[in-house]
């Protein structure tokens, strides 16, 4: 199937923005799938979608992504005071 009118390099365009975003935690060891991504951005872009390709494609970019680190997530700060569990306990029964 042709490429759509007015979708010429849509996934090059995509692959590239995607590789300045990445490459703070890209390394050379990815450069495989960098080129892969590429490669198989410039056939869809060139001969049109094709499932198998789109397959190809959302595989290596999925394996790309799995690379960025994870979000560094500040640990909760410790209560002063403490709440003890028995008193909680006996303050919700009453007692």
């Amino acid at each position: 199937m042709p490429p759509k009118k007015g979708s010429h390099q849509k996934y090059i365009t995509a692959v590239e923005a995607f590789l300045i975003e990445a490459e703070d935690w890209l390394e050379p060891t990815d450069a495989v799938w960098v080129h892969m991504a590429k490669d198989l951005a410039k056939d869809l872009d060139n001969n049109g979608i094709n499932g198998t390709l789109i397959n190809q494609f959302s595989k290596v970019i999925v394996r790309l992504e799995s690379r960025k680190p994870a979000p560094i997530v500040a640990a909760p700060e410790a209560d002063v005071d403490p709440i003890d569990q028995l008193d909680l306990f006996l303050e919700s029964h009453g007692r």
